[in-house]
């Protein structure tokens, strides 16, 4: 198996694993939230790493899900460098403001 040095937009990866502690560790106050979401029944949020492209993907759904729901949130972010960013936007995203916003969309 080869390694490729590069992601597929052809932005070099990192090797260092303290180049990454930062995003990894806003990333996990990311899971932990939405897992804190889910249990309050409030909203349902989904989401997956998708770690090929270095992609945080979320859907937020009103309450309890059903498959009649659309989603009323979608977030892109992405985790491969320090400040993660929105792919939408391109701004940077930390994990506070990415749940304040996320608390805003269902009240």
């Amino acid at each position: 198996m080869s390694y490729h040095p590069l992601w597929p937009d052809f932005t070099l990866r990192h090797d260092d694993p303290a180049a990454l502690a930062v995003p990894t560790q806003e990333l996990l106050i990311i899971i932990r939230a939405l897992m804190t979401l889910n249990q309050t029944g409030t909203c349902t949020a989904f989401y997956e790493y998708y770690a090929h492209v270095g992609i945080f993907e979320i859907t937020l759904f009103e309450g309890r899900w059903n498959y009649r729901k659309k989603p009323i949130a979608r977030y892109n972010i992405d985790c491969r460098n320090d400040p993660l960013l929105d792919e939408d936007t391109q701004m940077p995203v930390n994990a506070e403001r990415l749940i304040e916003n996320m608390i805003l969309q269902v009240q």
